[in-house]
């Protein structure tokens, strides 16, 4: 048997560090495998901009100076097979070392969730593929200290990308206008929903199906704000009353009243789905539920496919005047 280590750099961002932490190391254990977090020494300079320290520091008298630091090592460590029985067993190690490299970028996460939340340093991203390696990892016999000879590329970052969703010659001459603006908070709610909801996580999903319901309750009232002036006193009364709306509803007789569409009447599964979503948003809210991967996946494209929508019907749009001439029989 050999004691196999792979060591993977990880670039965390600026963690602010008491210098009583630098040079410390910590062992945790995950999925099986022993990992041993390693806090570097405090640098020999205070020069900026080193790999390691940002660079920023301060030392209050009296007290131990704090310093920003963006690369943690994490070191996993694998008892593997005896390397010099069977020079196939290489094999087996370049596995080890793709399987560490899951294992540190979840405990990487979790380490910088922890800092957020026990140590406020809320400035540290919160998504996951924000923490980039900076050093993949070789595999080292630990017990001599020797390279292995072998070679593990990195994977290379897989995400599903929509038929459309590729920048192209009438973005490009879109953006200027777009860039004299903010983008709609609906429109980021959104996009920072279907964002979360490509992790599997229990947190990432649930903040994916309450992003999404947030970013459908926004945008359904907004298109019922942009009903003809004659509706609007109507549409605030629905709006703006106290007593509790579900929220869904307001895809049927609201809208219909007020512009003249009905999600129910004309796209019957979509209504239902995000019916569901904002139930599953009530479930979360009040009793802390972790929907299934393959549910929030699917409620929040639902929001999506109910914003494209309510673009669609929106009063002035071009489809929506077009839809409303194909329900009328109108062809002018």
């Amino acid at each position: 048997m050999t004691r196999v280590r792979t060591d993977i750099q990880v670039d965390l961002g600026a963690l602010w560090v008491d210098e009583t932490a630098l040079g410390k190391s910590l062992e945790v254990k995950r999925e099986g495998y022993r990992v041993v977090i390693r806090i570097p020494p405090a640098p020999a300079t205070d020069q900026v901009g080193t790999p390691t320290f940002d660079g920023s520091k301060e030392a209050p008298e009296g007290a131990p100076a704090k310093r920003g630091l963006r690369r943690l090592t994490f070191s996993v460590y694998w008892d593997g097979p005896d390397l010099g029985a069977d020079p196939g067993n290489l094999y087996a190690v370049g596995h080890f070392v793709m399987k560490a490299r899951e294992v540190v970028k979840k405990l990487a996460r979790d380490l910088v969730d922890w800092t957020r939340v026990a140590k406020h340093q809320e400035w540290l991203s919160d998504h996951a593929q924000d923490l980039p390696f900076t050093d993949a990892g070789g595999a080292w016999n630990d017990e001599t200290n020797e390279l292995l000879p072998i070679v593990v590329g990195l994977m290379p970052q897989m995400s599903e990308r929509p038929a459309g969703s590729e920048i192209d010659a009438t973005f490009i001459a879109e953006l200027p206008g777009w860039l004299q603006q903010e983008p709609p908070i609906p429109a980021l709610l959104l996009a920072d929903a279907l964002f979360f909801v490509r992790r599997t996580g229990p947190v990432e999903l649930q903040r994916a199906v309450l992003l999404a319901a947030i970013a459908t309750e926004l945008k359904v009232k907004e298109i019922l704000r942009s009903a003809p002036p004659k509706k609007a006193a109507l549409v605030e009364i629905i709006i703006g009353r106290d007593a509790p709306v579900a929220v869904a509803a307001l895809f049927d007789k609201t809208l219909s009243a007020a512009i003249g569409h009905s999600l129910l009447d004309e796209q019957k599964d979509l209504f239902k789905r995000v019916w569901r979503l904002f139930e599953l948003r009530n479930q979360i809210a009040h009793s802390g539920a972790v929907p299934d991967l393959e549910s929030a996946r699917d409620l929040v494209r639902a929001a999506r496919e109910a914003s494209e929508w309510l673009d669609s019907i929106k009063p002035g749009n071009t489809a929506s005047q077009l839809l409303d001439q194909s329900k009328s029989g109108d062809p002018s």
